[in-house]
């Protein structure tokens, strides 16, 4: 999708709301108070279906704003993503009623430094992940974000609903001291979906692309450039110089839904899903070699059943599991002949299995202008890394505990908020197995993941907006937040933001 096409589809979203504003019978902070509204952000897993999109809200409404943010780690929580960083940018976010159709659509473009950054000369970590390239330096990194997403949702005659959504990201990441690294990765996501009185089917699809290409400027020293395999461990055959790289990946996805309402006051519904994503990792200045590649595969299911009590009261519950397993395989190559490494085997040598389940509830309350929401959380959560030979292993295990509060006040032209918010990962056992006679320059890595898992942590969070309406359809708001994280024992980390902007 060219760059113009999208500034066009954006244009077009953005006036069509304005369009749709101006005919708006409710006013603007209503409608903004319903699109936060309990029942319209329960079981949010089923909007992977651009289809169950339709008449998710019941009026439109667009935002545009400007964001600013800070986050500080006393010690960085993952090396590879370095300790802290500073953002700002804007984003446009729509969601258009328009007859027997719904549109929505986000835009944005950020840009900031990530400090710290060690270990890892690739972006996206928590995506290629555990096949990085690496060096002992590191440094900060300048990054520059565009994102731009749209879907529609449309019901036909019979009453089917059919829907589409595609989004797309583009991420550039530099550094202009030794190491210099220059990353450009580029996301896309399909999903086509439909719904039948209580059934709902949607399949996506998706590419992605990252190239990695390293330099040094400096004649007298050069680091050594490591692949990374996982768990302290790297690729010994190619280190030293390979420095230009790129990854290719791909995925596809299928999932069902049923709801029904069981009732004037209750509706409830399941959900099943399956999301697989692979990568090969590929090593240019070595003739295009591929060193390793990933398949992840994603199972989940949910249920949930909402109820309201008479105008006022809403209550939720939603039951939740997830499954995860990321298997990295390992090329095996002969010797090299007029450059070219024949390949003669593929080994697994990396394994990450995921296990979450969590059961929450939620529940709110309207007396008179004033609404207020609760929620409270609980689970359990299994994490296990094993790479083959030398044989390492980290697992660790939690019990998930959380609850949070929120209140808006709707007051003449004026809806002021807040929301504040506590949750806590409880260790009930780990284990970690390394060898004792191997020393690795990536040990660190590894050392650092375990302690996350072998340790209690917890978060909070607070946050307070102010919306003020200059007339019936448009409005300012402006918004604060804060976040504290406490990790790896006695490891504290802070994020601020603010953010000011229009809403219509």
């Amino acid at each position: 999708m060219t760059l113009r096409m999208k500034r066009l589809i954006y244009i077009s979203i953005i006036l069509a709301s304005a369009s749709v504003a101006a005919q708006q019978k409710t006013d603007v902070l209503t409608r903004r108070l319903c699109h936060s509204s309990l029942e319209t952000n329960v079981a949010t897993w089923r909007y992977g279906n651009p289809a169950l999109m339709k008449d998710r809200f019941a009026s439109s409404l667009t935002t545009i704003d400007a964001f600013w943010r800070y986050d500080s780690q006393q010690e960085a929580r993952l090396i590879e993503e370095g300790d802290g960083s500073n953002r700002a940018g804007i984003e446009a976010k729509a969601y258009v009623k328009k007859g027997s159709n719904d549109i929505w659509g986000e835009a944005g473009y950020d840009f900031g430094q990530r400090r710290n950054v060690m270990l890892n000369e690739s972006s996206d970590y928590q995506t290629v992940y555990p096949y990085v390239t690496a060096d002992l330096v590191g440094g900060d990194l300048h990054e520059e974000n565009y994102r731009f997403s749209g879907g529609f949702a449309h019901t036909l005659k019979g009453g089917v609903t059919i829907g589409a959504f595609a989004g797309y990201n583009a991420l550039l990441a530099y550094r202009t001291v030794d190491p210099r690294p220059r990353n450009l990765t580029s996301d896309l996501d399909f999903a086509a979906g439909m719904r039948w009185r209580w059934l709902g089917v949607a399949l996506k699809a998706g590419k992605y692309k990252q190239t990695n290409v390293v330099k040094f400027y400096n004649e007298t020293f050069q680091p050594t450039v490591y692949h990374a395999t996982g768990l302290g461990t790297d690729y010994f055959r190619f280190r030293g110089s390979n420095t230009n790289t790129y990854y290719n990946g791909r995925n596809f996805g299928i999932q069902a839904d049923a709801a029904s309402a069981l009732g004037k006051i209750t509706d409830a519904g399941i959900h099943v899903a399956y999301d697989y994503f692979g990568f090969d990792k590929i090593i240019s200045s070595l003739n295009e070699l591929p060193m390793a590649s990933v398949a992840e595969h994603r199972f989940n299911a949910a249920a949930h059943i909402l109820t309201r009590f008479a105008a006022t009261n809403t209550f939720a519950v939603e039951a939740e599991i997830t499954r995860t397993q990321r298997d990295g395989n390992e090329n095996i190559f002969g010797e090299a002949e007029n450059n070219i490494y024949p390949e003669i085997a593929s080994l697994t040598m990396f394994r990450r299995s995921t296990t979450e389940g969590s059961l929450r509830f939620a529940y709110e309350h309207t007396l008179g202008n004033v609404r207020i929401q609760a929620h409270a959380t609980g689970g359990y959560a299994s994490d296990r890394w094993r790479y083959t030979e030398p044989e390492r292993l980290m697992e660790g295990n939690a019990a998930i505990a959380g609850a949070d509060a929120a209140v808006a006040w709707h007051v003449n032209r004026c809806v002021l908020s807040a929301k504040a918010g506590a949750s806590a990962r409880i260790r009930t056992s780990s284990k970690l197995t390394m060898p004792e006679t191997e020393t690795s320059a990536l040990n660190t890595s590894a050392k650092r993941q375990y302690l996350l898992m072998a340790n209690n942590d917890c978060a909070y969070h607070a946050a307070a907006q102010a919306d003020f309406a200059a007339n019936h359809r448009f409005g300012i708001f402006c918004r604060l937040t804060w976040s504290g994280f406490r990790y790896a024992g006695s490891v504290n980390a802070s994020n601020y933001a603010a953010t000011i902007g229009l809403v219509f």
